[in-house]
């Protein structure tokens, strides 16, 4: 293997490693190896029923970046969302880290529950890919959400509502 071969492999991994992606473009400035992947910004978690813990565990990389002081308010919140046994759960990915989705679809809820305290919950009734894919800003501008849960001391009452028959 050539010296350039060897640092050009080296390169990609470390691209890789970094970002989780690395495209090859040729001297045009066109993708190399055209890809028809369809890239998305979650990460399902294994679906069926499961303890607090074990969602815990799933979230370990997402949840290892909240603060010790904030992760008790993060695990009460989840573990509240989780109590309401969601039939799947995703973590945000690439412009979606800090995002968790907890999805009800037998009630046609979505939650998307932001980590960071002080921000929001948003609550869509249907295409929650679609809807995630945009920013806050489109999803408040455009309506698109059917509840906006902001992390305040009655946070949990107006999720209980949700949830109610």
């Amino acid at each position: 293997m050539a010296k350039n071969e060897a640092l050009l492999i080296h390169a990609i991994n470390l691209f890789l490693e970094l970002f989780g992606e690395c495209i090859i473009l040729d001297e045009n400035r066109l993708t190399v190896l055209p890809s028809n992947i369809k890239r998305v910004n979650w990460k399902l978690l294994p679906k069926g029923e499961r303890p607090f813990e074990r969602l815990k565990q799933e979230l370990r990389p997402i949840l290892a970046s909240i603060k010790r002081g904030k992760r008790s308010f993060v695990d009460k919140r989840l573990e509240r969302l989780n109590s309401f046994n969601p039939e799947y759960a995703a973590m945000g990915i690439g412009g979606f880290s800090g995002y968790i989705l907890m999805a009800y679809p037998d009630k046609n809820l979505f939650v998307l529950e932001s980590l960071l305290y002080g921000n929001a919950t948003y609550v869509v009734s249907k295409n929650w890919e679609e809807i995630a894919s945009l920013t806050k800003a489109e999803i408040l501008r455009d309506n698109l959400h059917e509840g906006r849960i902001i992390h305040q001391s009655n946070w949990f009452s107006k999720v209980h509502d949700l949830f109610k028959d």
